[in-house]
């Protein structure tokens, strides 16, 4: 359903050159308040810490995706190298 509504966004990387949560807001800002989950092999800190002072947002290791996260966020922004690991985990099974 994310897919045809186009809830799922597929970036390069997710990093921020400074801690600032503005900075980030601004970045998404076509987003609107609707709630996102950044997913990512692992977090740049700055652009993780961005991230925890908005309770709508939050970042999850691909490792830990699971139905319950992306059904909870309105919206999914992952990078290209965690969507190709969560491919091969869902295909191996």
């Amino acid at each position: 359903m994310k897919q045809k509504s186009d809830k799922i966004i597929v970036v390069d990387e997710l990093k921020m050159p400074q801690i600032s949560i503005s900075a980030l807001l601004k970045r998404i800002s076509w987003i609107g308040d609707k709630s996102i989950l950044f997913v990512d092999q692992v977090f740049d800190k700055n652009f993780q810490l961005s991230c925890s002072n908005k309770f709508s947002i939050n970042v999850l290791p691909d490792c830990g995706i699971n139905v319950y996260d992306l059904v909870k966020h309105e919206n999914l922004i992952i990078t290209k190298s965690s969507l190709k690991k969560l491919e091969e985990r869902l295909l191996a099974k």
